[in-house]
């Protein structure tokens, strides 16, 4: 499983282009020609708003990391590289498991946790 990012955290628009949405789907396309069939992927747009413009088609499975977002993935990647190297972690997989898990940075948590659900305008 994959998660596949397209960053726009430099945006200061009120709604995601269909620019930015034909890059995301772009990403999409080259993912499933170089990796093998069956590799799922999970796209995710880091961008000021949630929102896309009405003349873009999202695919029904984007996910958006807004700024805020954006900072508690950070801190939690953070707080996770400094407590392998604090606290001994690094050489123990049941150790190195838990703490990912503990920071929500394990599988679809990830998505869960630091993504929402677009809209769309109407």
């Amino acid at each position: 499983k994959y998660i596949l990012f397209e960053c726009k955290n430099r945006t200061v628009v009120s709604a995601i282009s269909k620019d930015d949405n034909g890059q995301l789907l772009n990403s999409v396309e080259w993912f499933k020609k170089k990796y093998q069939t069956g590799e799922q992927c999970y796209p995710v747009m880091i961008h000021n708003s949630h929102v896309f413009s009405n003349n873009a088609s999202p695919g029904q499975d984007f996910k958006i990391m807004t700024p805020g977002l954006l900072d508690k993935f950070k801190e939690s990647v953070d707080k996770f590289a400094s407590s392998l190297f604090e606290n001994g972690n690094l050489d123990n997989a049941k150790n190195v498991e838990k703490l990912l898990k503990d920071l929500h940075l394990y599988d679809k948590m990830i998505l869960d946790k630091y993504t929402k659900v677009y809209k769309e305008i109407e």
